[in-house]
Formats: structure tokens, sequence, C-alpha cells
């Protein structure tokens, strides 16, 4: 029985053109086209199959809404790089110089990373806890926490011209694409950094080879050779080339690799801007379909890939209720969580009064943090308009700190104050939950910037906060019985 079907769509940047297409992955052909602007480069697709294009030239990043199929823009500066991190409800961008952090609900900026010279890409760990960056100018890779946004690591002389990164699946490895470019001939290659041993390693191309973008999973990595017009797979393990194909059109330009790791799309160009798309099956090792781009000028580049469940509701209700009553089911009350929202706020120059007449030479041990503590007479739950599915959760929050002291005289002094703001978090709830359904948590990481001083009868503080937001819900969860044979020790027990 056919509870539900596969439909592919394909989304391909023109950065000649200034639109996108959108491709059926099914018929091939084109389904619509969305103008957004001059230069579109990156394309993203988040979990929820919403899609997002970075263009450079006007500074913007378009959302297409998977729902609504409506698309909105938001003005965030960019060189044509960047990632989403749907969980956390982020955007980071490439801007050359600096990382900007950007909601991805509002559009509105949230932070910014700076002190590069040419920031040109980066990627996010699987557990969304570190952000990595490589300045193509400097040769060197950062590492940052995603929530405070404080540099953890920093990895220098990581390449030969690098390129682009990207994350192992296990988050031990960056992968490096080199151009190698050279007067006396190009020599691009593979760096791997392992991130543990902190020591790096090559894989080696042919002559003439520039490494220019990549695409991996499990032990293979998927490589544009621009310089030789290849697409190469790697065996990570042996390092070592076990297959080249060549794309349709003269110029190779991005690969992208389906979800269910069983296509790899190639983007290239012909001499007059036109171009094609390449399906190539990872099975088989060879394209099976190529849908050509006549236009000129069209100049195709990077590449969205959405594969959409389509669920006969009725029929998979059905056969759910009939597994259950053939099975027997444990029932358990979990809690799902539904959207997390987290904001960093800093508070500069806070004062503590303390009276240097009666204490004398105070000596600061250490700043302890409690928790954030709603004030909860100052909830208010909103959705946004024109967005069922999102909803703003407003409060006031305090975060109690204690100032540990001694004096010249031994005295220990405990000195108390509170951090207080204002939080606007966006989450994403589905429009059939009301307020009373969902239970929200705060949690917060506070920490002080820099070391404490004592002038003029007042304690100075700098303090950061990250502060998340938790939605969720309480959900029966049905898990099925079974039996399992355990031996030990020569005994049979029955796994009910």
């Amino acid at each position: 029985m056919i509870n539900s079907i596969s439909k592919k769509l394909y989304y391909v940047s023109s950065i000649g053109l200034e639109k996108v297409l959108v491709i059926d992955g099914d018929s091939m052909t084109i389904l619509n086209e969305i103008n957004v602007g001059s230069r579109p480069y990156e394309i993203e697709v988040d979990e929820k199959n919403n899609v997002y294009i970075a263009t450079d030239r006007n500074s913007t990043v378009t959302v297409i809404d998977f729902k609504s199929k409506q698309s909105k823009k938001f003005y965030i500066p960019n060189n044509g790089n960047i990632k989403v991190d749907f969980s956390s409800k982020k955007i980071y961008a490439c801007n050359t110089e600096s990382i900007g952090i950007y909601s991805l609900i509002t559009g509105d900026i949230i932070d910014n990373i700076k002190g590069f010279i040419a920031v040109d890409s980066i990627d996010i760990d699987k557990r969304k806890k570190r952000l990595y960056a490589l300045d193509v100018f400097q040769n060197k890779i950062s590492v940052y926490d995603t929530e405070s946004l404080s540099i953890i690591k920093v990895f220098n002389d990581i390449g030969d011209t690098p390129n682009y990164i990207l994350l192992s699946d296990s988050g031990k490895y960056v992968y490096i694409a080199n151009k190698g470019i050279k007067r006396e001939g190009n020599s691009g290659s593979i760096s791997i950094l392992d991130i543990e041993e902190e020591s790096i390693s090559n894989i080696d191309f042919r002559e003439g080879s520039v490494i220019s973008y990549l695409e991996g999973y499990s032990n293979i990595l998927y490589a544009v050779n621009s310089g030789l017009n290849t697409i190469e797979f790697i065996d990570i393990v042996n390092k070592k080339i076990i297959n080249s194909i060549e794309p349709s059109s003269e110029i190779l330009r991005r690969i992208k690799l389906s979800q269910d790791k069983e296509l790899l799309l190639v983007t290239s160009k012909g001499s007059n801007g036109q171009g094609s798309l390449d399906i190539i099956d990872l099975n088989k090792k060879e394209i099976i379909n190529t849908f050509n781009i006549s236009e000129n000028n069209f100049n195709p580049y990077d590449i969205g890939i959405i594969i959409e469940e389509i669920v006969n509701e009725e029929i998979l209700t059905a056969s759910i209720e009939d597994k259950w009553k053939k099975e027997e089911v444990c029932t358990i009350l979990a809690k799902k969580l539904l959207s997390t929202y987290n904001e960093k706020k800093v508070f500069n120059k806070i004062e503590v009064e303390v009276d240097l007449s009666r204490y004398r030479g105070v000596n600061i041990e250490s700043v302890t943090f409690e928790g954030c503590k709603i004030n909860h007479n100052t909830k208010i739950h909103e959705k946004i308009e024109g967005k069922e599915d999102y909803t703003t959760f407003k409060f006031d929050f305090n975060i109690p700190y204690y100032i540990n002291a001694i004096t010249e005289d031994r005295e220990r002094l405990v000195f108390k104050g509170n951090l207080s703001g204002r939080m606007k978090a966006v989450l994403y709830i589905s429009h059939k939950f009301t307020s009373e359904d969902i239970e929200i948590t705060v949690k917060s990481s506070t920490s002080l910037l820099k070391n404490p001083d004592i002038m003029d009868n007042y304690i100075n503080l700098d303090i950061s906060t990250s502060i998340s937001v938790y939605a969720t819900i309480e959900e029966l969860i049905n898990l099925p019985m079974y039996e399992e044979v355990v031996r030990d020790k020569g005994e049979y027990t029955n796994g009910k």
C-alpha cells in the first residue's frame, strides 16, 4: 500500500538574468521563474523546505515559504555566501570583512562578527554549536560558539589558495577545497583538517586542477574541479579519486547532493551563458538526465533541492490504526520540542555602589549569576500577521547576580544585583496549537565580558547573556512492543 509519493523540485539560480528557475524534477520542465535581484549566488534549503537565496549586488536574501509559496526579501548585506540555522532561527551571511547574524523571521540583525579580511565560506556543525569561517586572504579557519559568538579556536596556514570548506558528518574533520593557482600552473588539492589532532593531510589531483567546491556523505567526497571541468569522486579513507564525470556544458559551476544521497545535481554553462542541469545517479555513477537552459547569459550557478512528501492522510491514518490493533503498544507521555529562539544581550557599564570609606581594600573574588527569571505578569503571546504558524512571545526578565568580595581586613562581602530587560522571541508554532497547549521554558547562560573593576565607589561590570526560549507540548506516543530474547548466564527473559 502506497501512503505517500515523493515530488522533487530543483531551484537553479541565474547570475546573468537575476532570477531563479523552479524545475519539476520528474518531468524536467520549468514550473516557475522567480525574480530575486542582481546576481543570485548561494541557495540554502532548511529542514522545512523553505528556500533562501543570497544576492550580493542588492544586499538581499530572498526567502520562499514552502507552505504558502510566497516570497519576501530581507536587507542582508552579503557576498553571496550564507548559511541557515532553522533550529535557532538565524541566517549567517558572509560580507567580506564580517559575518552578520540575522533573524530568520524578521530579517533584523542580531549580531556581527568582525575581524576578517575576506571571509568567503562558512559552515555549521550538525549540533548547531560551532560556526566555522574561512578567511581566504589570511588562509585561516576561525571557530566560534554559535550562542556566545566567542572565538574557540583558530587554525592557520590551512591550505593552498583555499576557497571553500565543508564539515564532515561527524564534525571531526574540515574538508578544504584548494584552488592551488600559481603562475607556473594550477595544482588544486583538498586539505583535510583533523580538528582534535590539529593536523592537516592532503589529497592531490592532476596538474591543472582547481578545486572550487565540495559536497560529501559518509566516506565519499564530491569535488568541483573547475580547472579540468570534471566532477571528482574521492574515497576519503584511501585518499584517492575513484571516478570522474564531465558535465554537459563547457564550464562547471556547482554541485548539490540530494537529501536521500542518491542524486548529485550539477550546473555548468556554455560559451554564451547558456547552461545545463545534469542529474547524476550516484549508484550508477553516470548522468541519467539533463535539463538544457537555452537562454543566453543565463549563467546557472547554485542549486536548491526540495523533496516534498505528498501523503494520502486517510490511507495513512487507517494503516497506522490497523497496525496498532494488531500489535501491542506502550504509550508514554513525552515532551515534544516545537521551536527554539536564542538571543544574545549585552549589558555594558553596570554600576554597583560600594562604600569604600567603610570597606577598605575591596577585592572582587567572583561574580555568579542565576538563571533567567520571567515576570509572568508581562507575558504576551501574539500571532504574526500574515504568518499563522509564527508566534511572538514577549516578556520582561531579570537575572540575579552576586558579587563576592573580600576586604583587606578579611571581611567577606556579597553585593546583590539584577540584570533586567525585555525579550521578544519569535517561535515557529503550528496554528493548530493554542497558547494553552504550549509550555514555554527559558534558560540563560551569563558571563563577564571582562574582569570587573572598582572606581569612584562603584563596581563596574560588563556582562553578556545568551537567552534561549523553548516551546514544547505534551504528546502521547505509542511505541510498539516486541519480544527480544536476552540470554545472560543461561537465563531466558521475554522482552515484554
